[in-house]
C-alpha cells in the first residue's frame, strides 16, 4: 500500500512532465507516419495502385490527373503515320489521329465492358468471316487484370499489362513509361507503342492472306459445281472487217450440255479470246437467256463489234487462227438457285492510294473500327 501511495504522489507531482512526454512521443510518431504516408503518395507504387482503381473504375477525372492522354496520343499517331500512312492521310494527319485516339479512348471508358461470343469461336473460317474490329470489348478489364510494375531506375518506371484479342486469338502487350515530375508521378508515354502497330499490321496482312486463300477455294468449290451443272463441250472464235474497213466483227460460239434434271434459265460467261501462243487478246462477260432443259445442249453465239483500226482490233486481226477459253460466271437454275461467283479481290496487290509499298487491302478497308460490331438480330420466319 505505501508503494502504490507514493507511485501515486509521484505521477501526481510530475504528471505535467508526463503528460508532455506523452504528447511529444505522439507527435514524433504522427510526424514519421506523416513523412512516410507523404512519401508513400510521392511514390510510384502509389501512382501504379491509384491508377489501376481508376482505370477499373473508369474513373475520367482521376484518370486524367495521372496520365498524359495528349502526349500518349500523339506518339500513337506518330507510329500510326509510320505503319499506316494512307490511314487519314492529308493536312494535319497527325492531329486528327491524335484527336482520334483521344475519342476512342474516352469512349472505352464510358462504355459497359460487355465480352462478345469471339472469344469461345475457334473455328478459324469462322473469325475470317466475322467483320474486324481493333480493340476488344472487356480491354479495360483486361489491362486491369494483367497489370504489374516494374522498377527502371529512380525517376522512371514502367507499368506493364496486355490484352487477348478473342477475334484475331493473339496477345498484345502494352508497356506504359511513369515518369517522375514535379507533379508527382505521371504516365507520358505508351513504350511499345511500335511493336504493337507492326505486329497488328502483320496480323492484318496474314488476315487478308486467309481471307484471300478462303475466296479462292469456295470460287473453285463453286466453279467446278457450275462445270457439273452446264458442262462446256467447245469454244469457237473468229473475227473479220465488214465492208467499211474499219469494223471488226468476233463471233463467239459456245456449246455446252445440261448435265442436271433442271432446266438451266440463263448463263454468264467469262470469255478469253487468244492467240495461237495462248496469250490473252480479249476478255469479255458474254450473257444470255437462253432456257436449256434436263439433258438438252446449249449453243449461243454472240457477236462483239471492236473499232479494227484500234490497238486492240489491229492485234486481233493480226493473231490469225483465234482460241476462246470460256469460264462459267453466273448460272441460274429453274429452281431458283443460282450459282455465281466473283472476280477475287486484289488484297494483296499493291496499292495505288500511297507512293509507299502496301497492300491493297490494308488502304481500302476500316483499319481503325474501334470497337466490335453489334450482332444484326435475326429475322423470324
Amino acid at each position: 500500500m505505501q508503494f502504490v501511495q507514493t507511485l501515486k504522489a509521484q505521477v501526481i507531482k510530475y504528471k505535467w512532465i508526463l503528460l508532455g512526454t506523452v504528447l511529444a512521443v505522439l507527435l514524433a510518431l504522427a510526424t514519421v507516419f506523416g513523412v512516410r504516408y507523404y512519401q508513400f503518395r510521392q511514390s510510384p507504387q502509389y501512382a501504379y495502385g491509384t491508377f489501376q482503381a481508376a482505370l477499373a473504375s473508369a474513373n475520367i477525372e482521376k484518370l486524367a490527373h495521372l496520365v498524359d492522354f495528349r502526349t500518349i496520343t500523339q506518339h500513337l499517331a506518330d507510329e500510326t503515320i509510320k505503319t499506316f500512312p494512307f490511314f487519314l492521310a492529308g493536312p494535319d494527319q497527325q492531329g486528327k489521329i491524335s484527336n482520334l485516339y483521344q475519342a476512342q479512348i474516352l469512349k472505352i471508358l464510358r462504355q459497359k465492358p460487355e465480352g462478345n461470343d469471339d472469344g469461345l469461336i475457334n473455328d478459324p473460317v469462322v473469325l475470317l468471316q466475322k467483320p474486324l474490329y481493333v480493340l476488344p470489348p472487356d480491354i479495360v478489364p483486361q489491362l486491369v487484370r494483367n497489370m504489374a510494375l516494374r522498377n527502371v531506375d529512380s525517376t522512371s518506371q514502367m507499368i506493364t499489362t496486355s490484352f487477348e484479342h478473342p477475334l484475331l486469338k493473339r496477345s498484345f502487350p502494352v508497356v506504359l513509361g511513369l515518369t517522375k515530375s514535379s507533379d508527382g508521378w505521371i504516365i507520358r508515354d505508351y513504350l511499345n507503342a511500335h511493336d504493337t502497330l507492326t505486329s497488328f499490321r502483320a496480323i492484318l496482312e496474314e488476315r487478308l492472306r486467309a481471307q484471300r486463300h478462303l475466296l479462292v477455294l469456295k470460287s473453285k468449290k463453286i466453279q467446278q459445281e457450275m462445270e457439273k451443272t452446264m458442262e462446256i463441250q467447245s469454244c469457237e472464235c473468229q473475227a473479220g472487217l465488214i465492208s467499211d474497213k474499219r469494223t471488226l466483227l468476233i463471233v463467239v460460239h459456245i456449246l455446252a450440255r445440261n448435265k442436271t434434271g433442271l432446266t438451266v434459265k440463263n448463263v454468264n460467261a467469262t470469255t478469253r479470246i487468244t492467240n495461237a501462243k495462248g496469250e490473252t487478246l480479249l476478255e469479255r462477260q458474254l450473257n444470255a437467256v437462253d432456257p436449256t432443259g434436263p439433258s438438252e445442249d446449249f449453243s449461243h453465239r454472240w457477236t462483239i463489234e471492236l473499232d479494227g483500226t484500234s490497238d486492240e482490233g489491229k492485234a486481233i486481226l493480226a493473231a490469225g487462227p483465234l482460241s476462246c477459253k470460256p469460264t462459267w460466271r453466273t448460272l441460274t437454275l429453274s429452281n431458283s438457285r443460282v450459282f455465281h461467283t466473283e472476280p477475287l479481290p486484289e488484297q494483296l496487290a499493291r496499292c495505288t492510294k500511297h507512293e509507299d509499298s502496301h497492300p491493297e487491302g490494308l488502304c481500302t478497308m476500316e483499319v481503325f473500327t474501334f470497337s466490335a460490331p453489334q450482332e444484326q438480330p435475326k429475322e423470324k420466319h
